[in-house]
């Protein structure tokens, strides 16, 4: 994704770059694109999930996606789209088009395996690669945030697929 990658969905490594490697304007792009991907993903899982606790993970997912993408869409910088956030914009459409083919608890077990690696690595990407290099304060208001919500959202995911995903 950014120039690199750590680790991410099926070995890419989408939710990771260099630290300090982007500008504040890349970097929204970035987190543009995270917000995004999630959404999309999402949408198979909450229409066609078997569980009612990865259906209504799947739609607490797009719900806090969709307001965290317009706290950073009211930021007075302009997102300046690079390879990275490109890369996960077609990460996110592979991903969805494999949720897309699968059904029952395939689908179920996938999408929840999928969100425990994707936030594992956003919370690193977040927290280490991005936070401590940006500068804007609403911006790292919104990160903060991000992390927190994505550390609530990795528990869940674990537990969801612990206990209600067999």
């Amino acid at each position: 994704m950014f120039c690199v990658l750590l680790a991410g969905c099926g070995g890419t490594g989408r939710n990771s770059v260099a630290p300090g490697s982007l500008s504040e304007p890349e970097t929204l792009a970035v987190l543009q694109s995270t917000c995004q991907a999630e959404i999309m993903e999402g949408a198979p899982a909450q229409a066609s999930a078997v569980s009612t606790s990865v259906q209504n993970f799947a739609s607490m997912i797009i719900n806090d996606e969709t307001a965290a993408l317009q706290h950073l869409q009211e930021l007075s910088i302009t997102a300046l789209p690079t390879a990275a956030s490109k890369l996960i914009d077609s990460e996110a459409k592979q991903t969805v088009e494999m949720l897309e083919s699968l059904s029952g608890v395939e689908l179920d077990r996938e999408f929840m395996s999928h969100e425990i690696v994707v936030h594992a690595a956003r919370i690193d990407l977040l927290a280490h690669s991005i936070l401590p290099y940006v500068s804007d304060k609403s911006m790292r208001s919104i990160i903060v945030t991000q992390v927190t919500t994505a550390q609530l959202h990795l528990q869940m995911a674990i537990d969801i697929n612990r206990n209600d995903v067999k």
